[in-house]
């Protein structure tokens, strides 16, 4: 605990020394106060979060130096920048892209990186995504809030359909996806070989046939466990097919969020159907979707039963290997009081 309680500072102070940088460009000063400070407590830091970065000083020549840095998370925005806020204090330069690629390319430990809210467009998605190419650490990748279309998840699939590809989740919430991405998206995550557990495509207006495309490619997916694609304008076309994938019997889906659609009373009833005929989906969210109040209610009860059953089965598990445990400490005492008993 003490130890985590010092590495928990030093992260903390280590990111509001970068936050508290104010110019667009490091200054010589600056670059010397952050060497000491990583000399004094780079060994430590396994995590860097930088909410509201201002400074684009080059994040590679820092994480490099960084031996144990696991978890990175960026935004360059301003706080209370009042009448005197600019377009460009927003966002990532080009030369916080290529940064990125850098450290992408050759910094091993780096296992998740959040890059939400930083107006990353295809032409900057694209960048970022050649350090990925040959990368084999990174497993989650958090790209939400942003500006990347079509385009840009053309390339991000690439990567995805890669076999020797290592992410595990990927939010893509907030972009400005349509019907051609999805399609794309779901061909990427209906290879056999993919490794993605949790996806999110949450607010990018991808129409009911976007979600149609997505979802007949997405049912050979064996991975995902968590499936978010809320708000989306999705309709029964949508709904129907993501029926036929759960019916399929091949779903590891555990969680859907299909809240904020147009799914409609006929989308309610084949959501219903697609529920009965996946055991495993004990989630499934359908808040203001338009749905019938009776299926509504099925669904709530179906799910809460599934659930229930297992915390119910997870709770003996502890149980079980609790008392597994307590056997063994007795055994173990008896042994070390009195010899081996059992002989």
């Amino acid at each position: 605990t003490l130890f985590r309680s010092k590495r928990v500072y030093l992260q903390r102070h280590l990111a509001e020394k970068l936050m508290s940088l104010e110019t667009p460009e490091p200054r010589e000063e600056d670059l010397e106060q952050l060497e000491k400070l990583r000399a004094l407590c780079g060994a430590e830091l396994h995590a860097l979060n930088l909410t509201h970065q201002r400074c684009h000083f080059d994040v590679f020549e820092l994480v490099s130096k960084l031996p144990r840095l696991q978890d990175l998370r960026i935004t360059y925005n301003v706080l209370n920048a009042a009448v005197s806020f600019k377009q460009e204090m927003i966002g990532m330069k080009q030369n916080d892209v290529l940064s990125i690629q850098r450290l992408l390319k050759t910094y091993a430990p780096l296992t998740t990186l959040h890059l939400t809210g930083n107006r990353i467009d295809s032409l900057l998605l694209k960048a970022i995504l050649v350090g990925m190419v040959r990368n084999s650490t990174l497993q989650h990748l958090d790209l939400s809030h942003n500006l990347i279309d079509d385009d840009g998840v053309s390339a991000l699939s690439v990567i995805l359909m890669k076999k020797d590809s290592t992410l595990q989740t990927i939010n893509l919430s907030n972009n400005t996806i349509r019907a051609e991405g999805a399609k794309l998206l779901g061909k990427a995550l209906g290879v056999d070989y993919c490794k993605i557990t949790k996806f999110s495509i949450r607010m990018n207006r991808i129409g009911d046939s976007g979600g149609e495309r997505f979802f007949h490619f997405f049912k050979h997916n064996t991975s995902v466990r968590e499936l978010d694609v809320a708000c989306n304008d999705l309709g029964p076309e949508s709904a129907e097919a993501l029926s036929n994938c759960l019916q399929a019997g091949t779903s590891a889906l555990n969680s859907i969020d299909i809240s904020c659609n147009r799914l409609d009373n006929e989308g309610g009833r084949l959501l219903l159907l697609g529920l009965q005929g996946s055991p495993n989906l004990s989630t499934l969210d359908v808040r203001q979707s338009g749905l019938n109040a009776s299926d509504v209610v099925s669904i709530n009860e179906l799910t809460y039963d599934r659930s229930q059953a297992l915390k119910m089965k997870a709770t003996a598990a502890i149980e079980a290997q609790l008392a597994k445990e307590r056997e063994w400490y007795v055994a173990d005492r008896i042994r070390r009081t009195h010899g081996d008993w059992q002989q």
